[in-house]
């Protein structure tokens, strides 16, 4: 794939993570302390981890936005720790 199509499909996700992240991040302060996930929640993880490993070859691609990657991924891993702590 070209570097100039990478691009355009790199601006559609990280769009896409601008509307999600938010939510992200209010789950791992609600997990942080010390709350349990409800079934939308988990659904709503689910898709974007889902999201996020369809990509995963363009963030491969593009060494630039590995670090995004690593940061999110990072994200979704505490999301799910606290979570299960808290289980």
């Amino acid at each position: 794939m070209n570097k100039r199509k990478d691009m355009s499909l790199m601006t559609v996700v990280l769009g896409r993570l601008n509307l999600s992240l938010p939510r992200l991040l209010d789950l791992d302060n609600h997990v942080g302390n010390g709350g349990r996930l409800l079934d939308e929640d988990l659904y709503f993880l689910h898709k974007a981890i889902e999201d996020s490993k369809r990509v995963m070859p363009l963030f491969k691609r593009n060494p630039e936005f590995q670090m995004p990657e690593m940061k999110l991924y990072s994200l979704y891993n505490s999301i799910l720790k606290k979570a299960l702590d808290n289980e």
